[in-house]
């Protein structure tokens, strides 16, 4: 299959209401699980996105007082999803909205397999600038689903793409929810679910496999030393399933 990766930020339990979360602030997720096979009972390796990253696309175990996603001579010693696929005939790739050199994530990426990186550069300044962290969450969806259209559709490609709008400051330009934290989750999962509709009406969802999977869990309510801070969501969609 084809297949993508969505790196959710932040997206723990606590936003979904089929693993005992807030009700309605996900109804887009809610709307996929009875369409894919969905994983109840998953905890995130970590508590921040340099080291969850790493346990995503390496299957590294993380560690409380080192990031190894910030030591270059540890990255070509790591296994890698996109690597061993590349390996297989697969083209690389990874979107991400925000500066993609922080905490040394490029360098982690590039030694991972991943061969074509979309990042802040990739967008105006003023599109960088609606948030913090840069891009917003409907913006790298449409980059993403861009760059899925334009591919021919023979070709094997892996793509990991990470949102951040579930981020503090959690600024958002959607307003449907008071609560600033969850209006911001419920921001990413309407971006989520106009990329999901879009690639189910395109040739590719046939052929896709793809992968919700969140960095780790969100502190709403929580704090690192509850387990429910890492309670987090793995959805699998797409017509390969």
């Amino acid at each position: 299959p084809k297949i993508a990766v969505i790196l959710l930020e932040s997206f723990g339990a606590k936003f979904i209401e089929e693993l005992g979360g807030i009700p309605d602030v996900c109804p887009n997720m809610s709307k996929y699980i009875p369409e894919g096979v969905f994983f109840d009972n998953v905890y995130a390796n970590s508590f921040r996105t340099d080291r969850g990253t790493v346990s995503a696309f390496s299957g590294q175990i993380s560690y409380p007082t080192a990031s190894l996603m910030r030591l270059p001579a540890k990255l070509d010693h790591l296994p890698s999803i996109a690597r061993s696929l590349k390996e297989a005939g697969y083209q690389t790739d990874f979107s991400y909205g925000g500066d993609i050199t922080i905490m040394g994530e490029q360098g982690y990426l590039i030694s991972a397999g991943f061969d074509h990186l979309t990042s802040d550069k990739d967008f105006t300044f003023a599109q960088v600038n609606e948030s913090k962290w840069g891009a917003n969450d409907s913006l790298i969806f449409d980059k993403a689903f861009q760059m899925i259209s334009e591919r021919p559709l023979e070709n094997l490609w892996f793509s990991g793409i990470q949102t951040l709008s579930s981020h503090e400051p959690f600024e958002v330009p959607y307003t449907r929810l008071k609560d600033p934290v969850m209006n911001a989750f419920a921001y990413t999962d309407h971006c989520l679910g106009q990329f999901i509709e879009k690639l189910k009406k395109s040739p590719v969802w046939d052929e896709l496999l793809l992968v919700l999977l969140p960095d780790h869990g969100m502190m709403y309510q929580l704090t690192y030393e509850d387990p429910d801070f890492f309670h987090i969501p793995v959805l699998c969609l797409g017509g390969a399933i």
